[in-house]
């Protein structure tokens, strides 16, 4: 005798189930990593990308291990799966869901913003000023040659890596891990644009290197 709840039928999850569990991580700050591991994982971003992701900003990946448990649960296995009763792709519910209620990770975002130190400035003035900034994602060898446009300097891998490191930890980026011998890739989260005016108010007017 089959005795799952008619909700949880194999490729068959309700609105309101996904809706339920986000609310579940709002409202438990000590979930807040797993609401924004969902929101990576309804990008499509790689496991060891979002679980690199959470370790650096929470020191922990337990807000991964918390999301995939309770996707598994509800029999969610990709983010294209379908949802009912709209048809609609489980990633589109998931994203609408976390655009309502980003407010929270804008405000810590916007905290952050005040403790810029200047190789961060710098990189992200290089971001917006080459327009990579409007980009899903970036590719670091195209950041590295806007940056020597607009500096007229280089800037060292592990240098740039450990910038990119301390932007992601102030919630500004993702950074995809690649593996040994791939061009690490910068993805711009769609919820960053909302503040893009309060980042470019701490940027520094530069006139580009000749």
């Amino acid at each position: 005798m089959d005795n799952r709840h008619p909700f949880m039928e194999i490729g068959l999850v309700k609105i309101g189930q996904i809706e339920d569990l986000m609310r579940g991580y709002i409202d438990d700050e000590k979930k807040i990593s797993a609401f924004e591991a969902l929101y990576m994982w309804s990008k499509g971003i790689s496991s060891t990308s979002i679980a690199g992701v959470l370790r650096n900003k929470y020191n922990s990946i337990e807000g991964y291990d918390l999301m995939r448990s309770d996707i598994d649960g509800l029999e969610i296995t990709r983010p294209n799966q379908n949802v009912e009763p709209a048809k609609e792709e489980v990633g589109v519910v998931i994203r609408d869901i976390f655009h309502k209620n980003k407010q929270p990770l804008l405000d810590k975002i916007t905290e952050n913003l005040a403790i810029l130190r200047n190789p961060e400035i710098e990189l992200l003035l290089t971001m917006i000023r080459s327009s990579l900034f409007e980009k899903d994602k970036i590719n670091t060898d195209e950041l590295k040659l806007s940056y020597n446009a607009l500096f007229g300097q280089g800037i060292k891998n592990r240098e740039l890596k450990n910038i990119l490191r301390d932007l992601e930890k102030k919630g500004i980026i993702y950074c995809e891990r690649p593996s040994y011998g791939e061009t690490e890739i910068i993805i711009i989260p769609d919820y960053i644009y909302s503040i893009q005016y309060e980042i470019e108010k701490k940027l520094p007017i530069v006139t580009i290197a000749e």
